[in-house]
Protein backbone atom coordinates (compact mmCIF):
# COMPACT_ATOMS: atom_id res chain seq x y z
CA UNK A 1 0.00 0.00 0.00
CA UNK A 2 1.33 3.45 -0.93
CA UNK A 3 2.11 5.79 1.95
CA UNK A 4 2.62 9.56 2.08
CA UNK A 5 5.62 10.79 4.05
CA UNK A 6 5.40 14.47 4.96
CA UNK A 7 7.95 16.88 6.42
CA UNK A 8 7.51 20.52 7.43
CA UNK A 9 10.94 21.93 6.70
CA UNK A 10 12.56 25.33 6.97
CA UNK A 11 11.49 27.28 3.92
CA UNK A 12 9.37 24.52 2.39
CA UNK A 13 7.12 21.56 3.16
CA UNK A 14 7.91 18.31 1.38
CA UNK A 15 5.97 15.13 0.71
CA UNK A 16 6.65 11.89 -1.10
CA UNK A 17 4.41 8.99 -2.01
CA UNK A 18 6.28 5.73 -1.37
CA UNK A 19 5.22 2.22 -2.36
CA UNK A 20 7.41 -0.87 -2.01
CA UNK A 21 10.42 1.34 -1.29
CA UNK A 22 10.01 3.39 -4.48
CA UNK A 23 9.12 7.08 -4.68
CA UNK A 24 6.06 7.41 -6.91
CA UNK A 25 5.46 11.14 -6.52
CA UNK A 26 7.15 14.06 -4.80
CA UNK A 27 5.94 17.56 -4.00
CA UNK A 28 7.11 20.82 -2.47
CA UNK A 29 4.86 23.49 -0.98
CA UNK A 30 6.34 26.86 -0.09
CA UNK A 31 5.27 28.60 3.13
CA UNK A 32 3.56 31.97 3.21
CA UNK A 33 0.22 33.66 3.71
CA UNK A 34 -0.56 34.07 0.00
CA UNK A 35 -2.36 30.93 -1.17
CA UNK A 36 -4.29 30.22 -4.36
CA UNK A 37 -8.01 30.63 -3.79
CA UNK A 38 -7.64 33.21 -1.01
CA UNK A 39 -9.67 36.40 -1.11
CA UNK A 40 -7.76 39.01 0.84
CA UNK A 41 -7.83 42.73 1.53
CA UNK A 42 -5.40 44.85 -0.45
CA UNK A 43 -4.63 48.39 -1.60
CA UNK A 44 -3.81 49.35 -5.16
CA UNK A 45 -0.14 50.33 -4.91
CA UNK A 46 0.56 51.11 -8.57
CA UNK A 47 -1.30 51.25 -11.86
CA UNK A 48 0.80 49.70 -14.63
CA UNK A 49 -1.73 49.93 -17.48
CA UNK A 50 -4.83 52.04 -16.68
CA UNK A 51 -7.97 49.92 -16.64
CA UNK A 52 -5.97 46.75 -17.30
CA UNK A 53 -3.14 45.94 -14.89
CA UNK A 54 -1.80 47.06 -11.53
CA UNK A 55 0.12 45.98 -8.44
CA UNK A 56 -1.72 45.43 -5.16
CA UNK A 57 -0.10 45.60 -1.73
CA UNK A 58 -1.66 42.73 0.20
CA UNK A 59 -2.63 43.35 3.84
CA UNK A 60 -1.15 39.93 4.70
CA UNK A 61 2.19 40.99 3.23
CA UNK A 62 3.64 40.88 -0.24
CA UNK A 63 2.27 42.07 -3.54
CA UNK A 64 0.14 40.68 -6.33
CA UNK A 65 -0.20 41.55 -10.00
CA UNK A 66 -3.89 42.34 -10.54
CA UNK A 67 -5.48 41.86 -13.94
CA UNK A 68 -7.99 42.90 -15.14
CA UNK A 69 -7.97 46.11 -13.14
CA UNK A 70 -11.37 47.77 -12.62
CA UNK A 71 -11.39 51.12 -14.42
CA UNK A 72 -12.72 52.99 -11.37
CA UNK A 73 -9.99 51.72 -9.01
CA UNK A 74 -7.46 54.43 -8.10
CA UNK A 75 -4.02 54.17 -6.52
CA UNK A 76 -4.28 53.79 -2.75
CA UNK A 77 -7.86 52.47 -2.90
CA UNK A 78 -8.75 49.46 -0.76
CA UNK A 79 -10.30 46.46 -2.47
CA UNK A 80 -10.41 42.67 -2.31
CA UNK A 81 -8.22 40.49 -4.47
CA UNK A 82 -8.66 36.79 -5.23
CA UNK A 83 -5.33 35.02 -5.61
CA UNK A 84 -5.34 32.90 -8.77
CA UNK A 85 -1.63 32.01 -8.71
CA UNK A 86 0.74 31.94 -5.76
CA UNK A 87 4.09 33.75 -5.95
CA UNK A 88 6.63 31.77 -7.98
CA UNK A 89 10.22 31.69 -6.68
CA UNK A 90 12.85 32.41 -9.30
CA UNK A 91 16.52 33.25 -9.28
CA UNK A 92 16.89 36.93 -8.45
CA UNK A 93 13.37 38.22 -7.93
CA UNK A 94 10.29 36.02 -7.48
CA UNK A 95 7.27 36.37 -9.77
CA UNK A 96 4.48 38.16 -7.98
CA UNK A 97 1.30 36.36 -7.03
CA UNK A 98 -1.40 36.88 -9.63
CA UNK A 99 -4.88 38.01 -8.66
CA UNK A 100 -8.11 39.60 -9.77
CA UNK A 101 -10.31 42.20 -8.14
CA UNK A 102 -13.44 40.72 -6.60
CA UNK A 103 -16.44 41.50 -4.37
CA UNK A 104 -16.35 37.98 -2.88
CA UNK A 105 -16.24 37.45 0.88
CA UNK A 106 -12.81 37.20 2.48
CA UNK A 107 -11.57 33.61 2.68
CA UNK A 108 -8.28 31.90 3.38
CA UNK A 109 -6.31 30.05 0.76
CA UNK A 110 -5.44 26.37 0.62
CA UNK A 111 -3.42 25.98 3.82
CA UNK A 112 -5.72 27.74 6.32
CA UNK A 113 -9.14 26.55 5.23
CA UNK A 114 -9.20 22.90 6.33
CA UNK A 115 -11.41 20.75 4.13
CA UNK A 116 -13.30 23.73 2.75
CA UNK A 117 -10.36 24.74 0.57
CA UNK A 118 -10.25 24.14 -3.18
CA UNK A 119 -7.50 21.54 -2.90
CA UNK A 120 -6.06 19.68 0.07
CA UNK A 121 -2.60 20.54 1.33
CA UNK A 122 0.22 18.06 1.55
CA UNK A 123 -0.53 17.72 5.28
CA UNK A 124 -4.10 16.59 4.47
CA UNK A 125 -2.79 13.97 2.06
CA UNK A 126 -0.32 12.67 4.63
CA UNK A 127 -2.86 12.59 7.45
CA UNK A 128 -5.46 10.97 5.21
CA UNK A 129 -3.03 8.16 4.37
CA UNK A 130 -2.37 7.51 8.06
CA UNK A 131 -6.08 7.56 8.92
CA UNK A 132 -6.85 5.14 6.07
CA UNK A 133 -4.18 2.72 7.34
CA UNK A 134 -5.55 2.86 10.90
CA UNK A 135 -9.08 2.28 9.66
CA UNK A 136 -7.94 -0.64 7.50
CA UNK A 137 -6.27 -2.25 10.52
CA UNK A 138 -9.37 -1.84 12.70
CA UNK A 139 -12.53 -0.23 11.28
CA UNK A 140 -13.66 0.94 14.76
CA UNK A 141 -10.28 2.37 15.77
CA UNK A 142 -10.65 5.91 14.38
CA UNK A 143 -14.00 6.48 16.04
CA UNK A 144 -12.78 5.05 19.34
CA UNK A 145 -9.68 7.29 19.28
CA UNK A 146 -11.63 10.40 18.34
CA UNK A 147 -14.96 10.83 16.57
CA UNK A 148 -13.39 14.00 15.15
CA UNK A 149 -10.75 12.00 13.25
CA UNK A 150 -13.37 9.75 11.69
CA UNK A 151 -15.47 12.79 10.74
CA UNK A 152 -12.40 14.57 9.30
CA UNK A 153 -11.60 11.55 7.10
CA UNK A 154 -15.21 11.41 5.87
CA UNK A 155 -15.19 15.16 5.09
CA UNK A 156 -11.98 14.77 3.09
CA UNK A 157 -13.46 11.89 1.13
CA UNK A 158 -16.69 13.78 0.47
CA UNK A 159 -14.82 16.94 -0.55
CA UNK A 160 -12.37 15.19 -2.82
CA UNK A 161 -14.08 12.04 -4.06
CA UNK A 162 -11.69 9.31 -2.97
CA UNK A 163 -8.33 8.59 -1.41
CA UNK A 164 -6.74 8.24 -4.83
CA UNK A 165 -8.29 11.50 -6.00
CA UNK A 166 -7.16 13.18 -2.79
CA UNK A 167 -3.56 12.08 -3.23
CA UNK A 168 -3.39 13.11 -6.87
CA UNK A 169 -5.22 16.40 -6.32
CA UNK A 170 -3.05 17.31 -3.32
CA UNK A 171 -0.02 17.17 -5.55
CA UNK A 172 -1.48 18.24 -8.89
CA UNK A 173 0.06 21.71 -8.87
CA UNK A 174 3.27 20.70 -7.08
CA UNK A 175 4.39 17.40 -8.62
CA UNK A 176 8.04 17.21 -9.49
CA UNK A 177 9.37 15.09 -12.30
CA UNK A 178 10.65 11.74 -11.14
CA UNK A 179 14.39 11.33 -11.55
CA UNK A 180 15.33 8.76 -14.19
CA UNK A 181 15.10 5.23 -12.84
CA UNK A 182 12.78 6.06 -9.92
CA UNK A 183 9.31 4.58 -10.18
CA UNK A 184 9.84 3.63 -13.83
Amino acid sequence: MAEWLFEEGIGEDRAILVEDGEILEAAIELPGPVRAGAVMPARLARILIPGRRGIAALDAGGEALVEPLPADLTEGAAFRVEIVREPVPEAGKAKLAKGRATDAELRPGAREAGVARRRPTLADAALYGNLAMLEEADPALLHSLSPGLAAYKLRLEAARGSAEGLSRQALSSHVLRRPAGIGS
